[in-house]
């Protein structure tokens, strides 16, 4: 009598396609993608006051918006409502002059403070600033 081995050939064939299609599975980009810009939620922080960083005993600046809006991001609802009430907000907007001589400049924004979970982004992102020398006198 002649006994056939199909089985266990079966079976590492069949394990096989199971751990290709597993992986494949895994690794498929399409399908993460998908899932998380389902579940990503904006809110819009209305007048977030820009908070600027200069040399206030040599300069004098003038000629900048003093709010700006910012679009937030994130999959927790909780903490995106969090960030959008100005009551609740840890995170604030800079405008770094320090860098910056006398004229008018486009400076760019920054978001400081911001949770990891939330992506933010400014509108407008880049302000116009005049910086001017600060002049004093006496008078009698």
């Amino acid at each position: 009598m002649k006994k056939t081995n199909k089985g266990p050939w079966l079976i590492r064939i069949l394990s096989l396609f199971f751990a290709v299609l597993l992986f494949y599975n895994a690794n498929s980009l399409s399908l993460t993608n998908e899932e998380t810009n389902f579940n990503e939620l904006t809110a819009t922080a209305e007048k977030v006051p820009v908070n600027v960083t200069y040399n206030q005993d040599k300069y004098f600046v003038s000629g900048f918006e003093q709010t700006v809006s910012v679009d937030l991001k994130s999959p927790n609802k909780i903490l995106l409502d969090k960030e959008s009430n100005a009551e609740t907000r840890s995170f604030s907007v800079l405008m770094d002059l320090t860098k910056y001589k006398e004229g008018t400049h486009e400076v760019p924004l920054q978001i400081v403070g911001l949770p990891a979970s939330i992506k933010g982004t400014i509108k407008p992102n880049k302000l116009s600033v005049t910086i001017e020398k600060k002049k004093s006198n006496k008078f009698p």
